[in-house]
């Protein structure tokens, strides 16, 4: 089965997302979590959004500026 979307929230920052699925009712396992941090440009949060289907999480992040990213995160070790 899938999960249902009251048990999964978001958090947007201009340079970050968390996303935490919780434990269906009854569950005794631990929240699952993911986060990503250090986004290659800045996003705007209130216009990120996410949707829930049976079989995925979509999240959409909204760019301050419509520069290409090459990559959703910035490289590590630079310098």
């Amino acid at each position: 089965g899938g999960v249902d979307e009251d048990r999964v929230s978001v958090e947007f920052g201009e340079w970050s997302l968390l996303l935490i699925i919780a434990p269906a009712p009854g569950s005794d396992k631990p929240p699952f979590g993911l986060r990503l941090g250090d986004f290659q440009r800045r996003v705007i949060p209130d216009r990120c959004r996410f949707t829930v289907r049976s079989s995925r999480i979509t999240v959409k992040l909204a760019k301050q500026e419509s520069d290409h990213w090459f990559n959703l995160l910035q490289k590590k070790g630079r310098g």
